[in-house]
C-alpha cells in the first residue's frame, strides 16, 4: 500500500486568514492604545461581597476593604508603566499592520506579497516577544500590590484568609494566562515564518506552478 505524503503547504491558506485576522485585531488595539495614552486611566469596575455568613461580619469587612483598594494599586501600577504599555501599542500597530498588508497581498498575489509577509511576521515575533515582557511586568506589578493588600487579611485566618488567597490566586493565575497568551502568539509567528520557508511556499503565495517532480 503506497502512503501518500501530506503536502506541507495544505496549512497556508489557513496561516494567511490568521495573519489577517491577527492583523486587523493588533491594529485595532494598537491604534487604541495609541489614542489613549493621554486619557485618564481607565477605573476598575467596583467588586462587591455577598452578603457575610453568619458569624464572619468582621472578617467580611476587611476583606471589602481590602477589595476597595485594588483600583488604587491598579492605577499606581499602570501610571507607572504606561510608557511601555504606550510603546507596545505601537509596536503593535506597526507590526500588525505590516503583517495586514502581507496577508492582503498574498490572497491577491501581488507582487511582493513574500517580502511584506515575512516582514511582517518578523515585525510580529518582535511584538510578540515585547508583549511578554511588558503585559507580565503589567501583571506582575498588580499581584505585588494586592499580595500587600490582602497579607493582613490574611493573618486574621479562617475565612479572612481563605478569600484573601483566593483573590491572589486569581491574580496568579492573570499572570499564567497573559503570559501563555503571548507565548502562544510568538509560537503561532514562527511557526508562520517557518512554513514560508518551505519549498514551493513562494510560487504558492505567488500563484506560479511549483517545480515539477522529475520522470520516473
Amino acid at each position: 500500500m503506497t502512503v501518500v505524503p501530506r503536502d506541507p503547504l495544505r496549512r497556508l491558506p489557513l496561516m494567511l486568514m490568521l495573519c489577517g485576522v491577527l492583523g486587523v485585531m493588533g491594529v485595532a488595539f494598537g491604534a487604541s492604545g495609541l489614542l489613549s495614552w493621554r486619557e485618564p486611566i481607565p477605573e476598575l469596575p467596583a467588586l462587591t461581597l455577598p452578603e457575610a455568613p453568619s458569624g464572619e461580619e468582621a472578617a467580611w469587612g476587611h476583606i471589602q476593604e481590602a477589595i476597595d483598594r485594588v483600583p488604587d494599586v491598579y492605577r499606581e501600577v499602570m501610571r507607572e508603566r504606561r510608557p511601555a504599555v504606550t510603546a507596545l501599542a505601537a509596536t503593535n500597530l506597526v507590526a500588525s499592520g505590516m503583517l495586514l498588508v502581507g496577508s492582503l497581498s498574498a490572497r491577491l498575489r501581488r507582487p511582493g506579497a513574500m517580502r511584506s509577509l515575512r516582514a511582517g511576521l518578523t515585525l510580529s515575533q518582535a511584538y510578540a516577544v515585547l508583549s511578554l515582557v511588558v503585559q507580565t511586568w503589567v501583571q506582575v506589578g498588580l499581584l505585588s500590590g494586592q499580595r500587600l493588600l490582602f497579607a493582613p487579611v490574611a493573618a486574621m485566618g479562617g475565612m479572612a484568609e481563605t478569600m484573601a488567597v483566593t483573590l491572589t490566586a486569581a491574580q496568579v493565575m492573570v499572570v499564567i494566562l497573559t503570559a501563555a497568551l503571548a507565548l502562544a502568539q510568538l509560537g503561532f509567528f514562527v511557526w508562520a515564518g517557518r512554513l514560508l520557508r518551505r519549498p514551493g511556499a513562494a510560487e504558492a503565495i505567488a500563484g506560479e506552478p511549483g517545480p515539477r517532480p522529475p520522470a520516473s
